[in-house]
C-alpha cells in the first residue's frame, strides 16, 4: 500500500514538472514574439518617421516657393 501511495506522489511529482516545463516553454516562445512583434513595430514606427520627416521636407519646399510668389506679386504691383 505504501509503495503504491509512494508511486502515486512520485508521478505527481512528475506531472508538475512537466506542467513547469511546458509553462517555461510557452513562456520562453510568448517572450520571443513579443520580441518580433516589437521589432517589427520598431521598423513601422522608423518608416513612419521617415515619411513625417520626407513630407515636412515638401512642405517647407512649398512654402519657400509660395513666399517666392508672393514677392513676386509684390514687386510686379
Amino acid at each position: 500500500m505504501e509503495a503504491g501511495q509512494e508511486r502515486m506522489e512520485q508521478v505527481q511529482e512528475e506531472m508538475k514538472d512537466l506542467i513547469r516545463a511546458g509553462k517555461d516553454e510557452m513562456r520562453t516562445h510568448v517572450e520571443s514574439q513579443v520580441e518580433g512583434i516589437k521589432d517589427h513595430v520598431d521598423g513601422c514606427i522608423g518608416r513612419m518617421e521617415e515619411e513625417v520627416q520626407g513630407v515636412k521636407g515638401k512642405i517647407e519646399e512649398v512654402e519657400g516657393e509660395v513666399h517666392m510668389k508672393i514677392e513676386e506679386v509684390k514687386s510686379e504691383v
